[in-house]
């Protein structure tokens, strides 16, 4: 069964996550370079991405959101200034700013990811973990399972008479 979040596990996973940090425990770093995500956390093992293009969905509406519908606004209803100059400094700045906080952003992504991935029974990581510092159960007790030859091994064509 799941164990219920509360706002303060949401808004610390999001301002890690803002702040680059891993979203359960916020000490070690989420990315590798300027935006290759780490595979997982130095401290508490949390595996930041399942699937490599897990956060899209996050990563498009916030750009959306913040970049994208602002400017259609502001060209809408005719805000913009009169100048060529002032234009091109309104579209600037906002292109600057989209390119510096493309880590944040993304960081923010990985963090909701986790939160919302954190009910399935596959992951054993929850926000209520990072209180307790406790890092993610593991099962080495657990044989592992045997392998069975299939139909088409090519090893086992001399079995077969």
């Amino acid at each position: 069964m799941s164990q219920p979040f509360t706002v303060s596990a949401w808004t610390d996973a999001i301002r890690n996550g803002w702040r680059r940090r891993c979203p359960r425990c916020g000490k070690a770093p989420l990315f590798k370079r300027w935006n290759q995500v780490r595979d997982n956390c130095s401290e508490c093992r949390l595996t930041y991405l399942l699937n490599q293009g897990d956060p899209w969905v996050f990563l498009l509406f916030l750009d959306r959101g913040v970049f994208i519908f602002p400017p259609i606004i502001v060209v809408y209803f005719g805000l913009l200034p009169e100048s060529v100059a002032g234009i091109v400094m309104v579209f600037g700045a906002l292109g600057a700013l989209l390119i510096y906080t493309t880590p944040h952003r993304y960081g923010v992504c990985v963090a909701l990811d986790w939160l919302t991935r954190a009910d399935d029974p596959d992951q054993t990581s929850y926000p209520s973990e990072a209180a307790a510092g406790s890092p993610p159960a593991s099962d080495s007790s657990a044989p592992e399972p045997a392998q069975t030859p299939s139909a088409h091994d090519p090893d086992m064509e001399h079995d077969r008479g």
